[in-house]
């Protein structure tokens, strides 16, 4: 699992209000790539 981001604002999964998956950077970069329309904001 990769939590850095989380780590990087002092949190943790426990942390969030909803379930989450942590991912690490490939693993997002492959959801990404499966996905039709990606948002940025």
């Amino acid at each position: 699992m990769e939590d850095v981001s989380l780590a990087q604002r002092g949190l943790s999964e426990k942390d969030l209000l909803v379930p989450v998956e942590v991912l690490d950077a490939q693993q997002m970069g492959q959801l990404m790539a499966q996905q039709d329309v990606i948002l940025s904001f």
